[in-house]
């Protein structure tokens, strides 16, 4: 059964170690080195709060635990005269560590000031840091105080200044600051105000002395990559097995470190390793303190560490507090929520209040890619134990894209305001040896998105769904300065797409899917926003939103009418259309035509029947027995197709001309004009005739 760390053995997996011993030399592009200042308090009541001298052993073992390359600096914390600079920023190499060691760089100093001149130590810190002429990427102050500030009068406006310059001199320069809140006496609110949240640093309680060692060891797994913390126990004066190690976990150092209790240090009599059955104790070497001791498995021997480990430990107590130091090429991240720094996986990570939390992570190997298929496990910590999820690789719930190195799941509970810290273990399950990773996220109000989807009703063939995304704090509108959002669409819980939402001038992020059928789809949103919190500083930090839509998409049938200009005396006979059409439909379709605009008019036939998929025509004949008027008529035939499908026009026009009274009896009157012309003719002739003859009459009568 797990326990705290005073009665456990403490494994802690960490980077290259190269304690008086030449180091290994990883195989992997990945920088790892780190420069940092280490602040001792020094002040009079560390004889209260550290009688033993715990901090100058702690601060001893951080250094032999140092990568070589590294660099690391020594700022000692008292009055204006003792508060100086111990160790410039230098290089780690075995030689150094010996030599500090034997010169006694880390000890007590012979008195204790009265005063605690946390601006001098600040102003040196960031001195110490630019000594270098090179620097290493992450950069860190590590200050151990058990108090305030404390200022003679005179010197307390330089100090202020010296406060203000330090820290901005240290901001600027990328510089995190870890405070170590030692006992009651120290502050921690500002301590966690003035040097960690402004820095991207960290806040490490020490109810007390003796829990300085676990701090140091904690600060310095979080601050370089490939190191690790575990812890099981151990039993005493037999042979007991001590860790299984597995080549999945890609261990390249071991060292082991035994600290001190009740003024004792327990004795390493035996260690079997897989390749020396009976003792491996000629492959150690032996550092020590007279508040621990350290046995370092030589660099040579690194290849075959994988499989049991045994030793014997020979101590005053049954179980002992024991820690193992090893080196991983495997670097854990946590991808999701993003870190406040998200060049630095190991800052603090934000998250708004109310929203279930994120969870995506996965393994960096040698080569700077994820890994794929490596087990994780994630399992929230603080502020209580909750049930481990194992999050997957798949494309399904959470995850972006399949078999890509980044796993996702999510704690599906709401979230409450308050510091959480979770940890991410990246060994398989059955491994003894576990490598975890803790990850610090502060839970506060901040804002979220607020979607909205368009249209609310059935979509068109080729009709995008459009995402409207705003932005809301406290229930209330707020405009988002700036905001990556990106949506990946899923369906049957798979990711078919990923989609990049684009701000307006109005601070709406919109984007838009088609989607190539009716079915349930689900948007999953994941944002990366900066949000300027006036009471608390910066922000940039991840919001997650799901939102489900059910795209119900009608199929599409386009019709048109191949309309002609007849001229006819009546509809009697009717009037013959061409109805087009063409069907996007996977079923049978049937259109009821009608014709509106005609008094009593009908059409014949009234419904069409079209097959899945059919182009074709259709002739109907409008038929009307009503007496039109003349003229030219404009009309039009409606279309009403099945309720499942959509019809791209319901309405067709069409025109035809009612001739008028004449020229619907035209031939009467040409019958009649002829008869007429006929009957003249006649007559005519008749009239001629008898003219004639009567002139003849006369004619013969003058005679």
């Amino acid at each position: 059964m797990r326990r705290p760390f005073m009665g456990l053995i403490l494994i802690l997996l960490l980077g290259t170690i190269s304690v008086r011993v030449p180091a290994v030399t990883a195989q992997t592009t990945a920088d790892t080195r780190i420069d940092v200042v280490l602040v001792i308090d020094n002040s009079g009541s560390m004889k209260q709060s550290d009688s033993h001298d715990n901090r100058f052993s702690a601060a001893k073992l951080f250094t032999d635990l140092l990568a070589t390359n590294d660099q690391v600096g020594l700022v000692s914390l008292g009055d204006r005269d003792s508060t100086k600079t111990i160790m410039t920023l230098t290089q780690v190499t075995g030689f150094a560590q010996q030599m500090w060691d034997q010169m006694g760089v880390i000890a007590r100093p012979k008195d204790l000031s009265e005063w605690t001149y946390m601006g001098g130590a600040i102003d040196l810190s960031a001195t110490v840091m630019d000594s270098a002429a090179h620097h290493n990427q992450q950069r860190a102050v590590i200050f151990l105080t058990d108090g305030l500030p404390t200022y003679r009068d005179e010197d307390r406006a330089v100090q202020e200044d010296k406060m203000r310059s330090g820290l901005d001199r240290l901001k600027q320069a990328g510089v995190k600051i870890f405070p170590i809140a030692l006992g009651a006496g120290a502050d921690r609110n500002f301590l966690d105000q003035t040097f960690a949240r402004p820095t991207h640093g960290l806040l490490y309680p020490a109810e007390n002395a003796d829990q300085l060692l676990n701090v140091y060891i904690q600060i310095l797994a979080r601050l370089q990559d490939g190191r690790y913390v575990d812890s099981y126990p151990v039993i005493d004066n037999t042979d007991a097995f001590l860790a299984n190690v597995t080549p999945e976990q890609k261990i390249q150092q071991v060292n082991f470190v035994f600290p001190g209790y009740n003024g004792t240090v327990p004795t390493l009599k035996n260690l079997l390793l897989p390749d020396s059955p009976t003792s491996a104790m000629d492959k150690l070497l032996h550092p020590e303190d007279p508040n621990w001791s350290m046995w370092v498995v030589r660099p040579e021997y690194v290849p075959k560490l994988n499989g049991e480990w045994r030793m014997t430990l020979e101590s005053n107590s049954q179980q002992n507090p024991m820690i193992a130091v090893l080196k991983s090429d495997l670097r854990a991240r946590l991808v999701e929520p993003v870190a406040s720094l998200p060049s630095d996986d190991q800052t603090v990570r934000y998250y708004p209040a109310g929203r279930p939390l994120l969870l995506r992570a996965g393994v960096l190997d040698p080569s700077n890619r994820f890994a794929k298929r490596v087990p994780l496990r994630i399992t929230m910590q603080q502020p209580q134990l909750w049930d481990s999820l194992s999050p997957a690789d798949g494309g399904s719930g959470a995850d972006l894209s399949p078999d890509d190195g980044e796993d996702a799941t999510e704690y599906d509970r709401p979230m409450q305001p308050g510091n959480y810290q979770l940890q991410l273990n990246i060994s398989p399950s059955d491994s003894h040896v576990q490598l975890h990773k803790a990850y610090d996220i502060v839970v506060e109000a901040l804002p979220t998105m607020q979607v909205q989807t368009e249209p609310a009703g059935q979509l068109q063939v080729n009709e995008p769904i459009k995402v409207h995304v705003q932005w809301a704090l406290d229930g209330k509108p707020v405009t988002m300065p700036q905001a990556d959002i990106l949506m990946a669409v899923k369906r049957d819980d798979r990711v078919i797409t990923t989609i990049p939402l684009h701000p307006d001038s109005e601070g709406t992020w919109t984007g838009e899917y088609t989607p190539p059928e009716s079915a349930q789809y689900q948007f999953a949103l994941t944002a990366h926003a900066d949000w300027q919190a006036t009471d608390r500083g910066p922000r940039h930090y991840t919001d997650y939103l799901e939102v489900n839509y059910d795209a119900h998409k009608q199929p599409l049938v386009e019709v048109s009418v191949n309309d002609t200009d007849d001229r006819v005396n009546t509809l009697n006979n009717g009037i013959q259309r061409t109805v087009a059409f063409r069907s996007y439909s996977d079923q049978p379709v049937q259109l009821h035509v009608s014709v509106a605009g005609i008094p009593g008019a009908t059409v014949f036939p009234s419904t069409l029947e079209v097959g899945p998929h059919e182009t074709g025509n259709r002739t109907v004949t409008v038929i009307s027995p009503a007496a039109l008027h003349s003229g030219a008529w404009k009309a039009h035939l409606t279309i009403n197709g099945d309720a499942q499908v959509h019809l791209n026009a319901t309405d067709l026009p069409i025109s035809f001309s009612i001739n008028g009274w004449l020229t619907r009896n035209r031939w009467v009157f040409l019958l009649v004009i002829l008869a007429l012309i006929l009957t003249l003719r006649r007559v005519r002739e008749a009239m001629g005739d008898f003219v004639s003859r009567n002139v003849e009459l006369l004619r013969y009568g003058r005679r």
